[in-house]
C-alpha cells in the first residue's frame, strides 16, 4: 500500500487560521503534506507508513542472557515474518526459528524504532562475533488514526512553514498580503523537538 501522509490539507489550513481555502490553494497543500511526510520520514531514518520490509540487513545484539536483539526502523511491528543470522564472513546463513519449540520473542513498539527479543536459543558462543541479520516483516502506522497527535501537529506546522515559504523566501523580510512577516529559513524549532523523539537509533 502507498505511504499515508500524517496530516491532511483542512488541518494545516485550520492551523494556519485559513477557514475558505480555494481548489487551487488545497491542490498546493496537498502536494506540500504529501512532500512533508516524505521529508519526516527522511528526517527520522525511518518510515512510519504501513510498510512491507523484506531482507534488511541489520546489526543484532546479543545480551549476557542470550536473548537475540533487534532493533528495527519501524515505529510499530505488525508481523516479523522472517529472522536469519550471518557470522562473520561465512557463507551460509543460518534461519532463526522464532516459532520452533521452545522459542518465544517479544515486540516493544516504540517511537523512536521497534525492538525484538528473541528468547530460547544458545547465542552467548556468538557474542563476540560479527553478526548480520535479514529481517522481513510489515511495520508501520496503516491510516491517520494511529498517527500520533504530537507527530500530527508537527507534520500540520511544518507543511504549514513550507506553504508559507512561498511568500518569504530565503530568510527575507515579505510583505504579503496580510502585513509583514519574516520566516525562519530552516526547520522550525517546535518541529524538530517532536521529530528528535521519533528518530531511529539505537537504544
Amino acid at each position: 500500500m502507498p505511504p499515508i501522509d500524517y496530516t491532511t490539507a483542512s488541518n494545516v489550513f485550520s492551523y494556519g487560521k485559513v477557514y475558505n481555502p480555494t481548489l487551487d490553494e488545497t491542490a498546493v497543500m496537498n502536494q506540500i503534506v504529501t512532500a512533508v511526510s516524505r521529508r519526516i520520514d527522511k528526517d527520522c531514518v525511518q518510515q512510519f507508513s504501513l510498510t512491507t520490509y523484506t531482507n534488511v540487513i541489520l546489526t543484532p545484539r546479543i545480551d549476557v542472557e542470550g536473548t537475540l536483539i533487534l532493533y528495527l526502523p519501524s515505529p510499530t511491528i505488525t508481523t516479523l515474518t522472517s529472522v536469519t543470522l550471518r557470522t562473520g564472513n561465512i557463507p551460509l546463513t543460518q534461519p532463526i526459528n522464532y516459532l520452533g519449540t521452545g522459542a518465544q520473542y517479544d515486540i516493544i513498539n516504540q517511537s523512536y524504532g521497534s525492538k525484538v527479543l528473541i528468547y530460547g536459543f544458545t547465542m552467548t558462543p556468538y557474542r563476540n562475533s560479527i553478526l548480520r541479520a535479514y529481517v522481513s516483516w510489515a511495520g508501520g502506522w496503516a491510516n491517520l488514526n494511529e498517527v500520533p497527535s504530537d507527530f500530527e501537529m508537527a507534520a500540520r506546522i511544518y507543511a504549514w512553514y513550507a506553504y508559507k515559504q512561498r511568500e518569504a523566501p530565503f530568510d527575507r523580510t515579505a510583505i504579503p498580503e496580510m502585513g509583514i512577516i519574516t520566516l525562519p529559513g530552516s526547520t522550525p524549532a517546535a518541529v524538530t523537538q517532536v521529530l528528535n523523539r521519533y528518530t531511529w537509533y539505537y537504544r
